[in-house]
Parts: C-alpha cells; structure tokens; sequence
C-alpha cells in the first residue's frame, strides 16, 4: 500500500510542476507584442514595417500554394533572427528582442526584394 501511494504522489507532484512551467511560458508569450507577417515566394504582406525596441513575437505564414519560403531579419549581412524552409500555410513563431535601429527583411526568397523594419 505505502509503493501504491508514493506512486500517486509522485504523479500528482509530477503533473502539478510540468502545468506550471507550461502555463508560465504560455502566460509570458502572450504578453508579448505579436506581429503578424504573411509570406509568398515573392515578398511580404509587410514590407516597411515598424515595431518597439525590446521582445516582439513574430507571427510568419507562408501563403505560396507550392514553394519553400523563408523570412530573415538582417543587420547588414547578419542574420538576427529568421524562420526557414516555412512550407506553403505553414506558421511559425519568431521571437526577437531587438535593439533600436533600421533592419532589412528577407521575405520569400534570397532573391526576393528586401523589406524594411524599423525599431523604435
């Protein structure tokens, strides 16, 4: 009997820790700004964009019927942040805690005109 009730203790304690930690991530990705971007292999919905200096949550959509996209955040030749090899209707989170200043974007493809984002 005492095996028995150590092993449903243990569940219990198990189970209560891992919905905190789960709920504490969810809790704080929700406070943070969401941006929403769609993609295609030729460009963005949002091709000048500006956001505030700090942590914001990238919200990317890849709206191509057939292709691979991808979308960067590039300081010169740097690559801050990005979402790659996004299938078409694919949906990926990005965060990014940037630093004020202009970035280009890379929206669809390498070859893609760059887009704008600015932080203020």
């Amino acid at each position: 009997m005492k095996v028995f009730s150590i092993l449903i203790l243990s569940a219990i304690v198990l189970s209560s820790c891992s919905s905190s930690e789960s709920g504490g991530k969810t809790a704080q990705a929700d406070t943070l700004p969401q941006i929403a971007i769609a993609v295609t292999e030729k460009n963005c919905d949002k091709m000048d964009l500006t956001v505030n200096s700090g942590k914001n949550l990238f919200v990317i959509t890849n709206k191509s019927t057939q292709n691979l996209v991808e979308w960067e955040i590039i300081e010169g030749v740097k690559v801050v942040e990005e979402a790659e090899n996004l299938a078409p209707g694919f949906v990926k989170k990005v965060k990014a805690n940037l630093k004020p200043g202009e970035y280009g974007m890379i929206c669809g493809r390498k070859s893609s005109p760059r887009g704008k984002l600015t932080v203020k």
